[in-house]
């Protein structure tokens, strides 16, 4: 009865998790003296067209997220000049980003900001500069290296969300796992 009553509460904590909301990411920034912030937490102020200027801090913003992804935008906008190196950790496999400022004017309009609040200027020359600037990643981190000047700069990260169909495996599997601790001890 007990072991039955585990595998009934992992799976209810597992399909609980797993329908949870994305977390926020997190972040390791090699210049002293920086951090990482919610932007909606900190500020509800306009974004893009440099209207942060802050020298010494990395924003992120949750946007949209539905079935399949979530989108963040990453943001470091100083007042003059600075430059950044971090690792951002997501709880969720990166699936993508925008580092042009093409592609993030061209994803803004797209129902991705719906519902955030966050009222954005005009992203253009917000992306990255191809010479001076990288944004890489791998697994569920991204690699920023970025020299910014005003306006700063601005990638969209996309991570995935999990498949309820993955959920349902996963479920399916400890299913049996309970199912032979039962027979095995009765046998």
């Amino acid at each position: 009865m007990f072991k039955r009553s585990l595998v009934a509460a992992a799976l209810l904590g597992l399909s609980a998790g797993m329908a949870q909301a994305a977390a926020n990411p997190t972040a390791v920034i090699t210049q002293p003296g920086f951090t990482f912030a919610d932007w909606l937490g900190v500020n509800n102020a306009p974004v893009g067209a440099g209207q942060v200027d802050d020298d010494d801090t990395l924003y992120f913003i949750k946007e949209y997220g539905t079935g399949d992804f979530q989108s963040w935008m990453i943001f470091f906008d100083p007042k003059g000049r600075g430059s950044i190196d971090a690792v951002i950790t997501f709880d969720r496999p990166v699936i993508g980003i925008n580092v042009t400022d093409t592609d993030v004017a061209n994803t803004t309009p797209f129902g991705l900001i719906s519902g955030n609040g966050v009222t954005y200027l005009n992203v253009n020359n917000t992306g990255l500069e191809p010479l001076t600037d990288s944004a890489t990643f791998a697994g569920n981190t991204v690699t920023i290296r970025w020299t910014a000047t005003d306006p700063g700069d601005h990638i969209r990260v996309f991570t995935a969300v999990p498949e309820p169909s993955s959920v349902a495996l996963v479920a399916l599997g400890l299913l049996g796992v309970g199912a032979s601790l039962r027979r095995s001890r009765r046998g």
